[in-house]
């Protein structure tokens, strides 16, 4: 567990970046209600 927090604080700006960039596009896509790509039919 002591591995996890210390990864945990020990962030860099690009992580946050990335992140926040995957939780806005996860975000819109539920909100617009996007469909799965025809070939997952």
């Amino acid at each position: 567990m002591d591995i996890v927090l210390e990864n945990l604080f020990n962030l860099q700006w690009q992580q946050l970046v990335m992140w926040t960039i995957g939780g806005v596009l996860i975000y819109l896509a539920i909100k617009k209600d996007m469909e799965q790509p025809f070939y997952y039919q």
